[in-house]
């Protein structure tokens, strides 16, 4: 995400997209560009998943961030599983306003077919020579 601006007390993800040529845990060495120019190193030891750290301050190394990477079809974690399930929306309200949306959309359909079939026809022109 270089070159974008985070305003203060916001979280901002950045996607990742990799193709993966081993299994093993990966930590990612970032450094932050606070806007007054100091950076943040986030190259420390890792923690563990679900532990927590020390706030160190703007300048000082913070925790780097770790990924596990697993082979294709294999069990995933707790934590990832319940970050995976977050993701499912059970409400149904997706599914409501697609019926909706197509509904509006048929109405407005049937709305111009009136109108269309009920303008006014125009009749051609009289032939003055032919009274």
């Amino acid at each position: 995400m270089q070159g974008k601006t985070v305003p203060g007390g916001v979280y901002a993800g950045c996607p990742l997209l990799a193709t993966p040529f081993e299994t093993g845990t990966v930590a990612w060495k970032v450094r932050q560009t606070y806007q007054d120019g100091q950076v943040k190193p986030w190259t420390g030891t890792s923690v563990e998943e679900g532990g927590s750290s020390q706030e160190t301050g703007p300048s000082a190394p913070g925790p780097a961030a770790r990924m596990e990477i697993v082979a294709a079809g294999s069990a995933v974690s707790d934590a990832s599983a319940a970050v995976a399930s977050r993701d499912d929306d059970d409400s149904g309200a997706a599914i409501w306003l697609g019926v909706i949306a197509i509904g509006i959309a048929a109405l407005a359909a049937v709305g111009v077919g009136l109108l269309w079939s009920t303008r006014p026809a125009r009749l051609p022109e009289d032939d003055e020579g032919a009274r």
